[in-house]
């Protein structure tokens, strides 16, 4: 498990350090160093290196590494956007006494370092930086980020304007939240970490799991144990125009595929016949339906509050008797709700303040259009401040947020996960279902309900990893994810 820090809390981390004793111009020196240790194991001394600095924190740490790479004879020049700086920056300008370009066309780069903005940007790059960092972009070379790629916002991963596409990025300490969140992942390609000697106050950050943190979801099985053992589960979903068979049918799947003992279907009743098997260690209950559209069915809902977790909402369509059965639940049921897809659309049309009145544990797994629905705030007000809307959503309504993206953001509102390791082949239909399946199978799995939910999260991108090796991103469909839960599993397993 490790953190991720938005720029005020790494500016925080920096301050504190540098008032408990460490000079910023050590932590420079430090920075700088670090860097060279790890570009001097792959670049080889005749290969040109152009380090594009401006008059920052982030330009001095290039300023150090150009100095490493200069000393140990490696073919170094600095391109300087402004050649005075504040007084650390001014001391490492001096202190460097290799080639200092004036002209971008002077240079041939086969790497280019950009030292030019670091987490503290938080406006719209201008001219004349926008043309260099199309420069850079356009070159062809390798081209290394010092702590974040310049133009992408730290706190959101979103361009600020423009920015650079990093091949590789150093980040300083500790991840950035902006290296993963929105454009973050494409403009950071690759992140690594730095470690520097900076000390950060306790708090609840932002973090991200690890394999070795799932172990202990999965034990071994006791030998004295049967199906009861495991759980019982049930997913209410499914209509006529959105029969949901290969969709429906592979929620209950997963659940079983997490280690659930019993998965049951609860469909409308004129629609049996197209379920029917699918899959076959499913059970099926049957609600009151209208024209192949499940309504309000009291006693096949009661049969379900003993049950372990219910997820609820996959293509059930969005209407009034949706709606009671989201409130009966909410009223009755005691133990772990899942609202997905069209569950979400029915609060959000009818009124999500029913929340409130709930007795179970809720989980909400929107993406970004569907919780814009539910929040009345815009999907570009979200993307620019999810952490912030997402973690007050959550503790207004005392509820865990899954809210998918690229990355997803897990959150009760006091403390909170992103999902970091799902790759774009997961961008197909049938991925939320699938998720929602995940997460059946793993609520019930330890005491933490906001881990098992952050652990579906890093399963789910695992699974997208794994299918990766033999499948082509375009081509890899959801169905394809089942085949790798047994190999994701044993990884999680043998994790060290």
């Amino acid at each position: 498990m490790f953190n991720l820090l938005n720029s005020k809390e790494m500016q925080i981390a920096d301050k504190q350090t540098i008032d408990n004793g460490t000079p910023s111009i050590l932590l420079m020196e430090r920075a700088g160093k670090a860097i060279f240790n790890k570009i001097k194991k792959y670049i080889n001394k005749e290969d040109e290196v152009l380090i594009i600095c401006s008059n920052g924190g982030n330009g001095g740490d290039g300023l150090v590494l150009a100095r490493y790479l200069f000393n140990e004879h490696y073919n170094v020049k600095v391109y300087l956007i402004k050649n005075c700086g504040k007084e650390d920056f001014n001391i490492n300008l001096l202190k460097f006494k290799g080639e200092i370009i004036t002209s971008l066309n002077d240079s041939k780069p086969k790497y280019i370092v950009d030292a030019i903005f670091g987490v503290g940007l938080n406006k719209e790059i201008n001219e004349p930086i926008k043309s260099i960092i199309e420069y850079i972009n356009n070159s062809n070379a390798f081209v290394i980020s010092v702590d974040i790629a310049s133009g992408i916002d730290a706190n959101n991963g979103l361009i600020l304007g423009c920015a650079v596409k990093a091949n590789v990025t150093y980040a300083i300490e500790e991840y950035k939240i902006g290296h993963f969140l929105n454009y973050g992942k494409d403009y950071n390609l690759k992140v690594e970490l730095v470690k520097i000697g900076i000390k950060k106050p306790a708090k609840n950050y932002l973090k991200s799991l690890s394999l070795k943190d799932l172990k202990i979801l999965f034990p071994k099985r006791n030998s004295l144990s049967n199906k009861g053992t495991y759980g019982h589960v049930a997913i209410i979903g499914g209509s006529k125009n959105y029969l949901g068979a290969p969709l429906i049918s592979l929620t209950s799947e997963m659940a079983l595929r997490m280690g659930v003992g019993y998965s049951t279907l609860c469909i409308p009743s004129s629609l049996k016949e197209i379920y029917c098997l699918k899959p076959l260690e499913c059970t099926y209950k049957y609600f009151l339906d209208t024209d192949g559209y499940i309504n309000f069915d009291k006693n096949s809902l009661d049969e379900l509050l003993n049950y372990d977790a219910i997820a609820l909402g996959m293509g059930i369509g969005i209407s009034e008797e949706i709606y009671k059965i989201i409130k009966y639940l909410l009223q009755n049921y005691t133990h772990t709700l899942i609202i997905d897809a069209d569950g979400l659309n029915t609060l959000a049309k009818f009124g999500v303040s029913v929340l409130k009145t709930k007795k179970c544990k809720v989980i909400l797994t929107p993406h970004i259009g569907e919780f814009a629905r539910l929040t009345n705030v815009s999907k570009d007000e979200i993307l620019k401040n999810e952490l912030e809307i997402s973690e007050e959503f959550a503790m207004n309504f005392d509820c865990i947020l899954c809210l998918k993206n690229n990355t997803t953001l897990i959150t009760d509102g006091y403390n909170s996960y992103l999902n970091i390791n799902a790759l774009p082949s997961l961008a197909k239909a049938g991925s939320g279902d699938f998720l929602s399946g995940l997460i059946l199978g793993l609520a019930s799995k330890s005491e933490d309900l906001l881990f098992n939910v952050a652990a579906s999260n890093f399963i789910f991108g695992l699974l997208s990893v794994e299918a990766s090796k033999e499948i082509d991103e375009n081509s890899l469909l959801i169905t394809d994810l089942t085949k790798y839960i047994s190999k994701v599993i044993r990884r999680i397993k043998d994790a060290k």
